[in-house]
């Protein structure tokens, strides 16, 4: 019989796995939960595996506590931000998930205060959504969080579709995804430059370039420098 498999401090739902216990259920281990609520729970092991168990029950009692007033806590379960929000902590925190090996199983994880908080998430995020936009991060080895997040068109994830947004560069029109290899940039960080409000002439600029020392060193003439860009 192969060795059990370790589950400690990895999360299901809204629960993470603190220790088996001795104890069982219909021949099943049962382990010692932390809720996000901060409650513990014990859950067998195939239950929360399975995903027939995902919190400590809280969740239910909150859904079920005022019938009438279901899901009006904030009023966004049913928008595109929220769903966004569930999607990120889902392929970061569900092993289950069909993402998971491209995020959680490569340690990019959920700032704590967008974890536990769909509020904390519009708060900081909601201002400069629009729809049709996806969440990036900045730095693909960093996880969410305000200061590695930009917002994107959706459609700028696929240069082939012909919808792309073209914009004018140093090289002619191409996408910002296009532009962001030729300076060697993730296509984020250029999108971040145009949220920041960069200005054109330097939007473009090489990898490693910092606004303030731009705006300050009146040597950069053009500003931007295509030295080492790809042809």
């Amino acid at each position: 019989m192969p060795p059990p498999v370790d589950l400690k401090g990895q999360r299901f739902g809204m629960l993470v796995a603190c220790r088996p216990t001795d104890s069982r259920r219909k021949g099943q281990v049962v382990w010692l939960m932390l809720c996000d609520c901060g409650r513990e729970k014990l859950v067998p092991v195939q239950y929360f595996k399975k995903g027939r168990v995902q919190s400590c029950g809280c969740n239910t009692l909150n859904l079920h506590k005022r019938p009438n007033t279901k899901n009006k806590t904030h009023g966004m379960r049913k928008t595109s931000l929220y769903n966004i929000w569930v999607g990120m902590r889902d392929r970061c925190g569900n092993r289950n998930s069909k993402a998971w090996k491209h995020y959680g199983g490569r340690g990019i994880s959920v700032c704590d205060s967008w974890r536990v908080s769909f509020e904390a998430f519009s708060l900081d995020m909601g201002p400069s959504y629009s729809q049709g936009m996806t969440i990036e991060r900045v730095n693909n080895d960093v996880g969410y969080s305000k200061e590695n997040c930009v917002w994107i068109p959706r459609e700028d994830q696929n240069k082939n579709k012909r919808n792309v947004k073209l914009r004018d560069t140093p090289w002619g029109k191409m996408s910002i995804a296009q532009a962001a290899r030729k300076i060697g940039v993730n296509h984020a960080t250029l999108w971040g430059r145009v949220a920041q409000g960069w200005p054109t002439e330097l939007l473009f600029s090489p990898k490693g370039s910092r606004l303030k020392k731009l705006l300050s060193d009146p040597s950069i003439n053009p500003p931007y420098s295509t030295a080492g860009v790809q042809a």
